[in-house]
């Protein structure tokens, strides 16, 4: 299964415009409004209930995330109205010029609210978690990158402030999990007492800060003091959580001295395989940020990857499994589940994206396999046709578990965060490193926001020189002030109004798509599609059904041979989405009005290059589903086509004419 980039900005379109209609029914952007609990209809419960700043903040991720893919204005002001949100009401100053986040608001009946900064939640109640104030960050982050906005630049460097002053562990490295919020002290002996989180580190507390908000921030400003930070907290994964106890799975839970904890609340000495897959994800995109430097990180990822896929991943129908042991019980070659085999919507996430960009550095066909079965997985069985959104739990035959929380679509533990995360990357992995095609990304920058007037555009940390920046509109207009290689526009002098950024973004090993100066009447009705290809059977709506058509030619400059682009002007079954795949190399010459078909002779190819086969199907006809591969690649030689008559048509490969059977003219020339 090939998944398009267009399929996952579909569902990351759906997902949004559904919690925009379920949090905010009037259509008014309003987050006094927002409730954390939605049922699985999407429906409020009550008017009254919890706001949590962690799943709110998520939330307004997703939203960001949406924009960022399509442009959607209204999901722009929902991320920038959140995020105001988010710092006008959920955060405190703290010590020193720091800054902290609520774990709560509660609505109470009259439309007033209480705040709480310590946790209500579980094992975490009556402290300040860490991965809650890591998640507060997600959104405002997210949406700094679109437009720059000053004052979500200066609470993101006041809470990584708060991070390092007291939840940072100045000996021994890492970031202790907890706090209690009456004197911001990791080491409090209530801490104990509230749930065994006195002087604790975990994967939360060390890792989650770059997928949530910290690479983020590095994309966004291209400070070190985030590249330093990133360095450090992986640095730290490959030395403790990939310890050679005899299990597959990494440990997560560590006391101050980094001794593992394996009598922890629920987790003991048990894996979450999501986590696993999680932290192979974010290594490899470390490992993008500095791949000729050491291999540390992409050999962990690959270890812990190759390691948890045979036990954690459902080989028979797919999927990722929950809650793990560790270790196996007796000669029992498997691991036991802890207490389900259930699959959660987040951990499919993490499994997907860890595949898709080990396939993208390592061009290993392995991840690329897992990969697609997950997805499988997750489009089969997570998506709620019905209601819209993603359902919490599956069973592992994939029948929606829904019972408890897990019944609804939103929580303490969701909110639209995983599921636009996923589509969001997920676009840009298969998009620009999997299929090798184009992006387009929109940013929304505001004036005197940027103090080098650089807007950073890269989607995500990718391998180096894969991706280049191929044009760039400003409200509209064609702007050329642009670093294709770095991925930077460079913003207009004294602009005094928010402007919007359209960025076209492609892999830089495959040329570019120029327009071509050629314009074929619409009656000619005729495609031109070279290479081993499969040539899809429907029209595409977005070219005309008359008048003129302009076509699309690959660089000429490019002296590549192989595959190109498809020439598709009029009415014709053309290719739905004049697939990326047909512009990889070489360039076509003109094919005129269709009564030239009858005296003239039509080259491929670069003059001195191979030329790949092509299939030319005048009238109005179905385009054949498979092109003809010929010699021509082999010898090197020069492609021709030759005139037609009108009452055939046939295929064309050098060295060999084959009658195509399926096509006959209905019309046209």
């Amino acid at each position: 299964m090939v998944v398009r980039s267009t399929q996952l900005v579909d569902q990351a379109t759906l997902r949004d415009r559904r919690l925009l209609l379920a949090q905010f029914p009037s259509g008014q952007v309003d987050f006094t409004k927002y409730r954390t609990v939605l049922s699985l209809y999407g429906e409020k419960p009550s008017e009254t209930g919890p706001q949590e700043i962690a799943v709110l903040s998520r939330t307004v991720y997703g939203f960001a995330a949406a924009f960022m893919l399509t442009g959607v204005p209204h999901y722009l002001e929902a991320a920038e109205k959140g995020s105001e949100y988010l710092l006008e009401h959920c955060s405190r100053q703290g010590p020193g010029d720091t800054m902290y986040w609520l774990h709560a608001r509660v609505a109470q009946p009259g439309g007033w609210f209480v705040d709480h900064v310590e946790s209500l939640d579980g094992e975490d109640t009556g402290t300040m978690p860490l991965y809650e104030q890591i998640y507060a960050l997600a959104g405002p982050t997210l949406t700094f990158r679109l437009t720059g906005d000053r004052r979500i630049r200066d609470a993101l460097y006041k809470t990584v402030d708060f991070f390092d002053k007291f939840y940072r562990d100045p000996d021994q490295g890492g970031y202790f999990s907890h706090v209690m919020p009456s004197n911001f002290s990791p080491h409090d002996e209530q801490l104990e007492n509230l749930g065994h989180n006195k002087d604790r580190k975990n994967w939360n507390s060390i890792g989650d800060h770059a997928p949530a908000y910290l690479i983020n921030a590095w994309l966004a400003t291209g400070d070190m003091r985030f590249l330093e930070f990133l360095k450090r907290s992986f640095d730290d994964v490959c030395k403790h959580f990939v310890v050679d106890d005899g299990s597959p799975f990494v440990q997560e839970r560590f006391f101050a001295d980094w001794t593992p904890d394996y009598k922890w609340g629920w987790q003991q000495n048990r894996a979450v395989v999501g986590h696993n897959f999680k932290i192979a994800w974010n290594l490899m995109r470390m490992h993008s940020q500095d791949p000729y430097g050491t291999s540390l990180y992409r050999k962990t990822a690959q270890k812990i990857a190759d390691d948890v896929a045979p036990f954690g991943l459902d080989q028979q129908r797919g999927g990722v499994y929950d809650v793990m042991e560790r270790r196996t019980v007796g000669d029992e070659p498997f691991h036991r589940f802890s207490f389900h085999d259930r699959k959660a919507w987040w951990q499919q996430e993490q499994g997907i994206l860890a595949n898709y960009i080990l396939y993208g550095c390592t061009h290993c066909d392995k991840y690329l396999k897992q990969a697609r079965e997950i997805t499988a997985f997750y489009n089969a069985f997570f998506l709620d046709i019905e209601a819209g959104a993603v359902y919490f739990n599956t069973l592992a035959s994939g029948v929606p578990y829904l019972v408890g929380q897990e019944r609804t679509k939103g929580n303490h533990a969701m909110g639209s965060y995983h599921s636009c995360e996923l589509m969001f990357l997920g676009a840009v992995y298969t998009t620009l490193l999997v299929n090798k095609q184009d992006l387009t990304l929109y940013f929304a920058p505001k004036p005197g926001c940027y103090p080098d007037n650089k807007l950073r555009v890269a989607p995500d940390i990718l391998p180096p020189k894969s991706v280049m920046l191929r044009g760039v509109t400003i409200d509209g207009a064609d702007y050329k002030n642009f670093n294709a290689a770095e991925l930077v526009v460079n913003l207009p002098d004294n602009y005094t109004r928010q402007m919007h950024v359209k960025c076209l973004l492609g892999p830089a090993d495959v040329p570019p798509l120029h327009s071509c100066a050629l314009r074929v009447p619409a009656a000619a009705s005729a495609a031109f599609i070279p290479g081993r290809l499969h040539a899809p059977r429907r029209a595409h709506d977005d070219f005309p059904s008359g008048g003129y058509c302009q076509l699309r030619a690959a660089s000429a400059a490019s002296g590549l041979s192989g595959p190109c682009a498809a020439l598709i002007p009029g009415q014709l079954n053309a290719p739905r989405h004049a697939h990326g795949g047909y512009r990889r190399t070489s360039i076509f010459v003109a094919i005129g009005p269709s009564a030239a078909y009858h005296r003239a002779s039509v080259a491929i190819g670069p003059s001195a290059a191979s030329a790949p086969s092509a299939a030319l199907i005048p009238g109005r006809l179905r385009a054949p589903r498979r092109v003809h591969y010929g010699d021509v690649i082999k010898h090197g030689c020069l492609a021709m086509l030759r005139s037609f008559s009108s009452s055939a048509a046939s295929l064309l490969s050098p060295g060999l004419l084959r009658k195509n059977r399926a096509s006959k003219i209905t019309g046209g020339s």
